[in-house]
This record gives C-alpha cells, structure tokens and sequence, in this order.
C-alpha cells in the first residue's frame, strides 16, 4: 500500500496533523510535553536521551513559537534551582490537537504492523509480541494473555 493511500484510507482531517507527522521531531516535542510541562534545554535534552539524537534550538524554538502561535502551547516563567526559565506547557486546546495527534499516528502504526499484529481470540486485543497460544477443541488460538486465555475457555 502507498502512503497516500494509507493517507487516503485513514483520512486525514487535519492539516496540522499532516505536517507534524511529516516532520518525527516535532511529533516528538507534543509527545514530550504531553507527558509534562518542561523548560527548552529540558526538551532537548530529554529528546537526545530517549531518541540518541541532538534536537537543535533551531528546530525547538520556531516550533514552539508556531505552537504558541496556535494556542496549543502557553509559556510561563518559573524558578528552576537558582534560574528563572521559560516553561512550556500544553493549553486545554493543545491537549485536544494532541489526543487526536496520537490518536492518528496510532492509526498509522496499526496499518504499517497491521500482518505483524495477532489478535485475542477473547477480548479482541492487538498484539505485537509475547502473543499466550493455547489449543481449544483442536485449534490453536491467539490470546494476549493467559487471563483471556482462560475466560474464553470457560465461556464455552
């Protein structure tokens, strides 16, 4: 499948959304500060730890200011050990763009792993790894964990 037809598939109704998955980092930034409010260097630095890469203040600050811009992110002065710094956190409307940014991306992922995935004979659920198997009536089925494993058992 191409990506555009991926696109089409998932129908993309947000254009902010579009251009921050072209661009990993700035999903990355969201991602961040949808964990918890965090000050410039602390998005930089937390980003080349989880990801092994440095996040340049060229690309952070314009982003964070276009972000601004669109009320998604608000900026607040705070004391941090002797320094006064520039914190950034999600608005109420950036929370929302956010909830639909990964909801999207989850879409995305699911449709790129989709013949990697099994899923729960009992509940449903997605797997990727660490899939329980178990044989009924002669038949070896998926489950997600031993748990289902057993209730769909006794539902029979």
């Amino acid at each position: 499948m191409t990506n555009e037809k991926a696109n089409q598939d998932l129908k993309m109704p947000n254009p902010d959304i579009q251009e921050i998955l072209a661009d990993f980092s700035h999903f990355y930034i969201l991602l961040m500060l949808n964990e918890k409010a965090l000050h410039g260097y602390g998005l930089m630095k937390k980003y080349e730890k989880r990801t092994g890469k440095k996040l340049s203040p060229g690309t952070l600050y314009p982003f964070l200011q276009e972000l601004e811009e669109k009320k998604i992110v608000t900026q607040k002065q705070e004391d941090i050990g002797k320094k006064r710094k520039i914190v950034y956190s999600l608005t109420k409307k950036g929370e929302q763009f956010s909830d639909q940014l990964f909801k999207r991306f989850a879409a995305i992922t699911v449709s790129a792993l989709g013949s990697s995935l099994k899923v729960c004979a009992s509940c449903g659920a997605r797997v990727l790894d660490g899939a329980h198997h178990e044989e009924v009536n002669g038949t070896t089925l998926t489950f997600c964990c031993v748990h289902c494993a057993k209730a769909f058992k006794q539902s029979l």
